[in-house]
């Protein structure tokens, strides 16, 4: 199971108010909504950094430049 670290943030009123009315939808916690909400956004950012890195390995692809596996790798693109 992952750790779980405690985090203050400041939000807006009608921020707040809208993930009280979620979290009661669903029978959650804010904390619950605010994590998931979270891991959807870094999924989506990973995915998008994903798709960068497919772009630059086609073109160089397509340019005819050499390419191994290290190249496919994307941990330069991905990790940051």
């Amino acid at each position: 199971m992952s750790v779980l670290v405690r985090t203050q943030l400041m939000l807006l009123r009608e921020q707040r108010d809208r993930l009280n009315e979620i979290a009661a939808q669903s029978n959650r916690s804010i904390s619950d909504v605010v994590r998931k909400m979270i891991s959807a956004q870094l999924r989506q950012h990973r995915y998008e950094k994903m798709q960068i890195a497919a772009e630059l390995l086609k073109s160089e692809y397509e340019l005819g430049g050499l390419m191994d596996m290290s190249d496919l790798d994307g941990e330069d693109i991905l990790d940051e």
